[in-house]
């Protein structure tokens, strides 16, 4: 009985050490991978800041091909524009400041005689209002002589019957 608890006991044992010896294994394999996982995310790191790095500096050449571009752009334009070109833009502006002139200067007369008539409309306002006024004391100036004259007649016809 001692024997095969022995042997059972030893059996045990084989089994633990058996999975001890998996068991410690499997741990190296998994640190081994966890130094590879670490590597590669290194590795990952610098690649994420090399590409960052060529994105910026990308984006610094097209911004600066971008202005090359306008300024060729407006370059290209000043060099169409030639001395005819140029001439004959010029005389056009002449002439709109001229026909500007022209227009500024009729508009001004026209103006000075509508002030000049509104000016003499009026006095002549004035005047009619100054007329209304005498002829409306006129009136009634004559209305009370005709009523004294009036009574002045009744007392006569009153008188002479």
């Amino acid at each position: 009985e001692l024997t095969t608890r022995l042997e059972k006991r030893e059996v045990q044992l084989l089994s633990v050490s058996k999975e001890k010896a998996l068991l410690e294994e499997t741990v190296d394999n998994l640190r081994d991978e966890l130094v590879r996982v670490k590597e590669e995310s290194s590795s990952i790191s610098l690649l994420k800041d090399e590409f960052t790095h060529r994105i910026a500096e990308a984006e610094r050449r097209a911004q600066l091909a971008c202005k090359e571009r306008d300024t060729a752009k407006k370059e290209e334009l000043a060099t169409r524009l030639n001395s005819s070109e140029a001439a004959e833009i010029m005389r056009e502006k002449d002439e709109q400041i001229k026909g500007l002139m022209e227009e500024g200067e009729k508009l001004s007369k026209q103006q000075l005689q509508n002030s000049n008539i509104i000016k003499k409309l009026r006095s002549k306002e004035k005047e009619h209002e100054h007329t209304v006024t005498k002829q409306a004391k006129k009136i009634r100036e004559l209305e009370d002589d005709l009523q004294l004259l009036k009574q002045h007649s009744i007392f006569l016809w009153i008188k002479v019957d």
